[in-house]
């Protein structure tokens, strides 16, 4: 059931970085980029780090200049139509906050389903696909043009993007014979749930029959891949008032994760906005970085 080649690209391919603007925010430095996807396509990010004066290293005046050798974490934010932070910059405070010890962070737009709405089974399992390399691509950037060490590089998500960092990290455990191998050392999951049916069957009208939409999609739905991500650590952060998720589906796809996890629960509703959430997730990324105060 499981193809560890479903979501390879060609890591050779360049990355072809445009810079489109910068900007300072709290002695960090932001930069809004596109990279090519490793497929044609364009990805459109921030890269947040380091200012000149942070740490006593500093970001790369511009992709492709000298290594910074630092820690770097690719964050994959969560999906509502609605909300105003439902796009790249929900983790922009995390990736500022953590630019101060040294970090560099890419943060892509998410794309499927924030552009296209899910419709059938090979359809959407190709776009999930797509959306898990877009994330893998995000890990050829800190290292190649940004200079993070890869061996201190960490993945977050929320919701959607949660999901597919779940199967980004196992992916990069399969790949361990390749050349350019990136394996993240920890993983912040969020509100994710097991199976992209889970959701997509629910809130979309999708039109093809259940249990073939449901096998369509399993070789990419998380509960297949994480209990392959270790010997990278996990931690799952789920909501006890969320509407979408019932406890019992937290639980299920934390007892499938490998070890080493770990799994907290808040009194909070789905975009788990609560300073303590914040506060858990920076101190699981800064101990597993090894970064100090």
């Amino acid at each position: 059931m499981i193809d560890p080649t479903a979501f390879d690209h060609d890591h050779a391919r360049p990355l072809a970085v445009g810079v489109l603007g910068e900007e300072s925010r709290d002695g960090a430095r932001v930069l809004d980029v596109t990279f090519d996807d490793g497929a044609g396509g364009r990805v459109s990010a921030f890269v947040v780090g380091p200012g000149a004066e942070a740490n006593g290293r500093s970001m790369p005046a511009a992709p492709s200049e000298a290594p910074s050798g630092g820690p770097g974490v690719a964050w994959a934010h969560w999906f509502d139509s609605e909300h105003p932070n439902a796009d790249r910059t929900e983790f922009l405070p995390d990736a500022i906050a953590l630019a101060a010890a040294g970090v560099i962070s890419v943060l892509p737009q998410g794309s499927f389903p924030w552009t296209s709405d899910p419709t059938d089974g090979a359809t959407d399992r190709a776009k999930v696909e797509a959306e898990v390399r877009r994330l893998r691509r995000c890990l050829d950037l800190l290292v190649t043009e940004l200079g993070a060490d890869p061996a201190r590089l960490a993945m977050v998500g929320h919701d959607f993007g949660g999901m597919a960092t779940a199967v980004a990290m196992a992916a990069y455990r399969q790949a361990v014979a390749m050349a350019a191998y990136r394996q993240a050392v920890a993983g912040v999951i969020m509100a994710a749930t097991p199976r992209w049916g889970d959701w997509f069957l629910p809130f979309w009208p999708i039109a093809q029959d259940r249990l073939g939409y449901v096998a369509g999609l399993r070789p990419v739905d998380p509960i297949e891949w994480v209990g392959r991500i270790a010997p990278a650590a996990v931690l799952d952060q789920f909501a006890r008032r969320d509407f979408y998720i019932a406890q019992m589906t937290g639980h299920e796809l934390h007892r499938a994760t490998s070890e080493p996890r770990a799994q907290r629960w808040y009194d909070a509703e789905h975009d788990l906005d609560l300073p303590e959430v914040r506060a858990d997730r920076l101190e699981f990324l800064r101990e597993r970085l090894g970064l100090r105060d």
